[in-house]
């Protein structure tokens, strides 16, 4: 395919009309041997600075890079101290920082009362008995 000058040449104008000088400016027209040997400097300064041991994490045989890791906390109902394991326990920790069960067990019907403060008392009683609390105050 022939390369049409005059049409080629159409376009740069058009291009230099709506988006101005620089769109239509070479990017090779900037550049010099000076850039390309900072930028070399730089490259390497950066490799350098980030060494290979610590710039990747082995997860279950998997090398993955830090930056991709988030670092979170496991999360723990606050309420029987039970890891969040699921979707209906993370649903629940979001709002109320429990898990699902403590939610049904403490929470559901009375969210007003857990929202200004209230919390159980010998919760761990009650979860490893798996036995609904008592409706009394508390």
């Amino acid at each position: 395919m022939k390369k049409d000058l005059n049409y080629i040449a159409g376009l740069e104008k058009v291009i230099k009309k709506k988006y101005g000088d620089e769109a239509i400016i070479n990017p090779r027209s900037g550049w010099s041997d000076e850039k390309e040997q900072d930028y070399a400097n730089q490259v390497k300064a950066l490799h350098e600075s980030e060494s290979p041991d610590e710039s990747f994490e082995d997860l279950n045989g998997v090398l993955i890079h830090k930056k991709l890791i988030k670092e979170r906390k496991r999360k723990q109902c606050c309420t029987c101290s039970e890891k969040i394991k699921n979707l209906d326990d993370d649903t629940c920790y979001t709002k109320y920082q429990t898990c699902f069960k403590c939610y049904i067990n403490y929470i559901e019907g009375r969210e007003q009362r857990w929202l200004q403060g209230w919390r159980p008392n010998n919760v761990r009683e009650n979860t490893t008995n798996n036995s609904r609390p008592s409706s009394g105050s508390g």
